[in-house]
């Protein structure tokens, strides 16, 4: 089990995982089923018509996502029987979001989770979000939903400190 990302590791601009099953991965730190990249990123991630299952990590047993980084869940995607390692501050056994404290002069929007289809059946963390670039643009952090699409279904508990403006919980 590697450090981070058990299934994928990507510290592409964005990425989309269209199809398929990523099951029983480990990583030791974060994502074990999926890490995606940090704050430079440029666009949004995308998981549909994917199911990722039974895939542990400390943080992030489905799915870890760096600082700023976006994901929207699409269509058929399936987080499910995703699972924390013993560790007293593991976090998101569906997904989990990096806390952004830092300052960076970044093209992002901040963390957000595009509630846009699927199903999540697990713990969701959405870390404080901090961040102010040069600008002096105030980044918030969300659990958000785009017009005209599915809405993404939550089974499990959702920590966001941030607004909540789509998915059915």
């Amino acid at each position: 089990a590697g450090g981070a990302g058990g299934g994928i590791y990507s510290t592409c601009p964005a990425i989309r995982i269209t199809g398929g099953t990523i099951e029983n991965c480990t990583a030791g730190t974060k994502g074990g089923g999926v890490y995606l990249s940090d704050w430079k990123a440029t666009g949004k991630n995308a998981i549909l018509d994917t199911t990722i299952s039974g895939c542990t990590a400390k943080n992030g047993g489905g799915v870890y996502l760096g600082t700023y980084a976006a994901l929207e869940l699409q269509e058929n995607a399936l987080i499910k029987d995703c699972k924390l390692t013993d560790d007293e501050d593991a976090a998101g056994e569906a997904i989990y979001f990096q806390s952004g404290t830092e300052t960076y002069t970044a093209n992002t929007e901040g963390i957000f989770l595009y509630a846009d289809g699927g199903r999540v059946e697990g713990t969701v963390y959405i870390g404080t979000n901090s961040f102010e670039d040069a600008r002096n643009l105030k980044i918030t952090n969300a659990i958000t939903h785009t017009d005209d699409k599915p809405t993404t279904v939550f089974t499990g508990d959702v920590y966001c400190e941030g607004d909540i403006r789509g998915g059915s919980f």
